[in-house]
């Protein structure tokens, strides 16, 4: 089985998409029950003999995280964890309200953290599994109006850094997947853009796989975005915020 978490992407869709056609048995953990029973029943249309199930839960709340927990505990046959919790906010720093940091920390590492150490758990009985923390290119970059998110996504990709000895205890590959986009929301994107968004997705998705098979920590889709980073990494950060900013935005 696959766990989703916080399908509210079209990164998670995209995962989901894929291990549906793989065969594997899928359960969606999100925060939005309307979108979500309607893409599990594109899903159950398109794929009949798969078992497909969601749990809808709003992790800001910590009885509600570990209700969660509690239930993957009970679930015997996982082998990949698809960690996209994601959270943000288009309005600059200083004009979020008080809440709204708090909550993004809370979603991108608290529950992230605490949903990857039970996931670990399970998977160390079994010396077997796979676990993907989405993050973004501009986690890598620390640029944009929103110091929060990124800097959350930094922490989620120092945990991958320093889980990654495991994969010679345990069997168990840890990945950071950093795509160019990632907070797509698929129940607001327009009807014009759904095929260039799905197609890049699928490709995002495709090299996340491909990389989990190299047992690769850090997986960048295209070499465009490579060399971006490493543009930045080589320039002063002074001009290469400035130079990239203007790209991101």
């Amino acid at each position: 089985m696959v766990v989703i978490t916080w399908l509210s992407s079209w990164v998670g869709a995209g995962f989901a998409r894929e291990y549906a056609e793989q065969w594997y048995d899928l359960l969606l953990i999100a925060r939005n029950k309307k979108k979500t029973d309607i893409f599990v029943k594109y899903l159950t249309v398109l794929y009949p003999n798969i078992n497909i199930s969601s749990m809808i839960f709003d992790v800001t709340e910590k009885w509600q995280l570990e209700k969660i927990q509690t239930a993957l505990w009970k679930i015997k046959k996982i082998s990949t964890l698809i960690n996209c919790f994601g959270y943000t906010s288009h309005k600059y720093f200083n004009k979020q309200k008080v809440r709204t940091p708090k909550d993004i920390i809370t979603i991108q590492d608290t529950a992230a953290m605490k949903i990857s150490h039970t996931m670990l758990e399970i998977m160390k009985n079994k010396k077997q599994g796979n676990i993907v923390h989405v993050s973004s290119l501009v986690s890598l970059l620390a640029i944009g109006d929103n110091p929060i998110s990124a800097t959350s996504k930094i922490f989620l990709n120092k945990t991958s850094d320093q889980l990654h000895h495991i994969k010679s205890d345990y069997n168990i590959s840890i990945q950071t997947l950093c795509p160019r986009l990632t907070d797509i929301d698929f129940g607001k994107i327009g009807k014009q853009n759904f095929q260039d968004k799905a197609m890049g997705v699928r490709y995002i998705v495709k090299k996340s796989i491909l990389c989990k098979n190299k047992w690769n920590l850090v997986c960048i889709p295209r070499f465009v975005n490579k060399v971006v980073l490493t543009t930045y990494n080589i320039l002063p950060r002074t001009r290469s915020h400035k130079l990239f900013k203007r790209l991101f935005d």
